[in-house]
């Protein structure tokens, strides 16, 4: 490859062809002998950068004196070190092409303004643990310059919001960029004469570079950002719920992200691990309930507090121990109970002790999660279904098991009684099987249910918080009910009820920054598109991207454009399961095919999979969704929930449903809320049709067709 690569570049930079044997047509030894001198040097000087996570970096001035050799060498290095292959041909022809156009544009603009010699230059910058993710150029000056090239001449959406979500990150992520203004550019190559706004994005040709940096007196008086130190600075995304349940398993720290800490997730699970140490050293039976809006961290919040107290090591007797004074009814763990919360989003990492087993489980009734899960972590202990969870221990069986703390996922999803005695046999809702079972095993127990709001989609479902209540007021034992202020009214027959605000998770963290996604789409969802006009304008300042299309391959283009090369992205095709015209528009929703997905490798498989999301090829419904989350899905809307002046479905036939209607349109939640980064939907061009799409974008869904609506504005753009 060394020397594959060493052949290339001789013929590059030394403009020779090649011919059949081997050798240049007009080969030249003094040139060949200089440009081999050339690499050699260039090669040393690569290998001492080899940690640097960029291609190449250097004042502005450096690089107007570097050799597009040299350069082009780094970039080839630093391309194999993050996606541990080599950059095909098309991608250095790319790199050759914005190299002359920066080396151009930006001479002509240092003879203008000399300062500007002194601004750093990153190209190919790595996000930090976001697997090839790679703005093509920052610049740093009094502040960052984020510039993205296309080999375009008309704007695509995809494009714009790929640039636009590199600034996102920086400034939101990047230590080194919070306090600095970060401006998303886009530099259309194909283009001629072009300056224009695309929201906050600058949209140019590559004439008008030199317009990017037309900025105020005192800004280009301010002083320079410190390249080594922007750098080398801590980066701290927002992990994917997979992202994040693979690192707590493999014994590492989340990242320090302000968001998931200003949302309140440490002190949730601080709060639950006060109460488990209550449960144990009194040895009491509690009953812990965290509420939470679509994408709040409520499986986060779970997964962590199992892990933090899945571990049982075995002692002569019961004792306390300093850092943990819990003592089990059985031989204990010193570890059994975390001392705090803040592993979650901390330095710490944990020891596993070989003689151990767990004492905490996870468990949801949502069974595309769980596979999920396992699938990520490769354990089926970790994370286990509540059904067959129940099956084993509930009901009229005697066995009991070995863990104390169970966290239930979904739990307002749990069956009633009717569900249970189709299902199992005996007419007992899982709500009271789950306290039944804590109070046969005489000792103490943590029953934590996670509680997601409106997103009951299954039969039996339906009953919701409701049922809880009915299953406190047939035990026999007392109980401790710990909740959130708004749902204590829930509780009537509880006589030691204690509410604290610290379990109601308000904060989506799923969409990065934008909080008022789930607001956004419940205010949709019941019909008030006047107030969801004005919210969608909320949503998409604070970078949530949501489209619109009539154009099924509208929507495949543009996810495959923004993702392009980024390893850690997911997209894929989402459907309501009982949409019955999306398959003749090549969107297979049916039971029989759905059923069949491996949805493991469906969320957890590169993008290059034939399995994975990315494929396009399988459609996943609001039951293989649920509690999962892609970077950008595309929602695929059928005629099972339409607009006619309000929401309406299609009388169900034959449903045991009690209100079809409802589980509808929670579908429906289920499926608009799963994007980090937003969502396309795509609606049929049909009749029946029109007047949905009609209501979503008068809702504030924005149309997106081959390109991108935008405005021409005049020159001196990015005044700040």
């Amino acid at each position: 490859m060394e020397n594959d690569f060493f052949e290339f570049f001789i013929l590059r930079s030394t403009g020779l062809r090649p011919s059949p044997r081997g050798l240049p047509w007009n080969f030249n030894p003094n040139l060949y002998r200089s440009a081999q001198a050339t690499y050699s040097s260039s090669r040393v000087v690569s290998l001492m950068d080899e940690k640097k996570p960029c291609g190449w970096s250097g004042a502005i001035h450096n690089f107007l004196s570097l050799s597009k050799p040299h350069w082009l060498i780094a970039m080839q290095e630093h391309h194999k070190r993050c996606m541990n292959t080599p950059a095909d041909e098309s991608q250095i022809l790319a790199w050759d092409y914005s190299f002359e156009i920066l080396q151009r544009e930006l001479k002509q603009l240092v003879q203008i303004k000399p300062a500007i010699a002194s601004y750093a230059i990153i190209f190919e910058y790595e996000l930090p643990r976001e697997r090839g993710r790679r703005p093509d150029v920052v610049i740093l000056g009094p502040c960052v310059f984020v510039l993205e090239f296309k080999d375009y001449a008309k704007l695509l959406a995809a494009h714009s919001d790929q640039v636009a979500a590199y600034a996102r990150d920086l400034k939101n992520y990047h230590a080194g960029s919070q306090q600095y203004t970060v401006l998303p550019i886009l530099v259309l190559a194909r283009a001629k004469d072009l300056i224009q706004r695309d929201e906050d994005v600058l949209v140019i040709s590559q004439d008008h570079l030199a317009d990017v940096f037309d900025v105020e007196v005192e800004l280009e008086n301010g002083p320079l950002i410190d390249p080594q130190k922007w750098i080398t600075a801590e980066y701290a995304p927002l992990p994917s719920l997979i992202q994040a349940a693979r690192t707590i398993w493999e014994k590492q720290p989340l990242p320090q992200i302000k968001r998931a800490q200003s949302a309140g997730i440490p002190e949730t699970i601080a709060e639950l691990i006060r109460i488990a140490k209550e449960a144990q050293e009194k040895n009491e039976l509690h009953l812990a309930l965290v509420t939470g809006v679509p994408g709040a961290g409520k499986t986060l919040v779970g997964i962590q507090l199992v892990y933090e107290n899945h571990l049982e090591t075995f002692a002569p007797s019961p004792v306390c121990f300093p850092s943990s004074p819990l003592a089990l009814s059985q031989p204990i763990a010193p570890s059994a109970i975390a001392d705090s919360g803040t592993l979650a989003y901390g330095k710490k990492k944990r020891e596993k002790n070989p003689a151990s087993r767990n004492i905490a489980v996870f468990l949801s009734g949502n069974g595309p999660l769980v596979k999920v899960l396992q699938h990520a972590l490769k354990n089926n202990i970790f994370v286990q279904d509540v059904h067959g969870f129940l099956k084993e221990y509930g009901g009229t069986t005697a066995k009991i098991p070995h863990e104390h703390i169970w966290v239930y996922d979904e739990a307002q999803r749990a069956w009633d009684a009717e569900r249970v005695s189709e299902k199992r046999g005996h007419a007992t809702s899982e709500p009271e099987d789950f306290l039944k079972l804590a109070e046969r095993m005489n000792s103490w127990a943590l029953m934590v249910a996670l509680i997601g709001e409106g997103q009951e989609i299954h039969l039996g479902e339906e009953s919701g918080l409701p049922q809880w209540n009915d299953a406190l007021a047939k035990m026999q034992k007392p109980w401790v009910v710990h909740c959130p202020t708004k749902i204590a009214g829930n509780f009537p027959v509880v006589k030691n009820c204690l509410t604290t605000d610290v379990l109601d998770l308000s904060v989506t963290l799923r969409s990065h920054l934008a909080e008022d996604v789930a607001q956004w789409i419940a205010a949709i969802l019941s019909g008030d598109l006047t107030q969801a006009k004005m919210l969608a304008e909320r949503v998409t300042s604070q970078g949530f991207d949501a489209y619109i299309t009539q154009d099924i391959n509208v929507a495949v283009n543009y996810v495959k454009e923004r993702y392009q090369g980024q390893e850690e992205k997911r997209y894929g095709l989402l459907a309501s399961s009982k949409a019955k015209n999306l398959p003749a528009w090549g969107i297979n929703n049916s039971f029989n095919c759905t059923q069949n997905i491996r949805v493991g490798n469906w969320y957890n498989d590169p993008p290059n999979s034939f399995t994975s999301c990315c494929s396009l090829r399988e459609v996943v419904t609001e039951f293989g969704c649920q509690g999962m989350e892609l970077d950008f899905p595309i929602v695929c809307w059928g005629n099972d929930f339409v607009w006619d002046g309000m929401w309406k479905s299609p009388a169900a036939k034959r449903s045991k449903a009690k209100d079809p209607h409802r589980l509808r349109m929670n579908s429906y939640r289920v499926l608009l809320t799963r994007g980090r980064d937003g969502f396309i939907i795509f609606i049929p061009k049909e009749i029946g049709m029109a007047s949905t799409y009609a209501a979503l974008v008068g809702a504030g869904v924005r149309e997106v067709h081959c390109g991108q609506h935008t405005a021409n504005l005049e020159k001196g753009l990015f005044k700040i």
